[in-house]
This record gives C-alpha cells, sequence and structure tokens, in this order.
C-alpha cells in the first residue's frame, strides 16, 4: 500500500509537471504562431503580381489585397478612395508580429506585392470602366 507521504509527492510532482508544461506551450506561442505566418507567406518569394492580377481576372476575382485585417487602407491605392469590405481581400499570415528576420523580410515583400498588385488591379478595373477612385461619401 502506498503511504500518504508517497501519494502527495506522486501527485506534486504530477501538479509541477502540468504547469511546466502549460508554461512551455504559451511561451512556444508566438513562435507557433510565427511559424504559422512564414508558412502562410512563403509563396511571396516567388510571387508575380502581374501574373496573379491576370489570374485573378479570368476568375472575376477583382478584390484589392490588404493584411492585418486593415480595411481602412489599401496599399498603392490613394487614401481617398472608398473602398467597399466586400472588394477587400485579407492577406494571410500577416496578422503576425513578426520577430523573426525571415517574417520581418516576408512582411517587406508583402507591402511591395499588395502595392503593386493593387496598382495593376486598379488600372485594369478604371479602364474597364468597373470601378474608379472615389472619394468616401
Amino acid at each position: 500500500m502506498i503511504s500518504m507521504q508517497h501519494f502527495t509527492a506522486g501527485l506534486l510532482t504530477l501538479m509541477f509537471c502540468g504547469m511546466v508544461w502549460q508554461i512551455a506551450q504559451h511561451s512556444n506561442a508566438p513562435d507557433n504562431e510565427e511559424q504559422q505566418a512564414l508558412r502562410e507567406l512563403g509563396w511571396l518569394n516567388s510571387a508575380r503580381p502581374e501574373q496573379d492580377v491576370s489570374a485573378a481576372i479570368r476568375r472575376g476575382d477583382y478584390r484589392f489585397i490588404t493584411w492585418s485585417d486593415s480595411q481602412h487602407q489599401v496599399p498603392g491605392l490613394e487614401q481617398a478612395c472608398a473602398i467597399p469590405p466586400h472588394a477587400i481581400n485579407n492577406m494571410s499570415g500577416t496578422t503576425a508580429v513578426a520577430h523573426q528576420y525571415e517574417h520581418r523580410k516576408l512582411a517587406a515583400i508583402a507591402q511591395v506585392y499588395a502595392e503593386e498588385y493593387n496598382l495593376q488591379m486598379s488600372t485594369w478595373l478604371q479602364r474597364e470602366g468597373k470601378w474608379r477612385c472615389q472619394a468616401p461619401a
């Protein structure tokens, strides 16, 4: 039969291990989030905005690209342009805070990519008479 002292020691050991595991999980959360963002943004290393705009137009997808769920500013367009929420596609992988060099690099590429993509899309939409930049009412 197990003594109360051994039982208590075992219980305390289990509780301690559980606390260590929880701390480890919470301390790794930012790293896991950042690793997920790196996976989601990796395609930017070989992205071609002109080709991507052409493919989107063929699919009938005329949305502009933003990141971090920001619907107030669309990279590459004048701030005075009124963009309805349904005309925005939030780029995945851009909500995590960038700590690692690779993530910061991809975030910088995402900015330039979104600006060029939106400029190309805006030019096409205006040329086709499907949209024009107007100040919000």
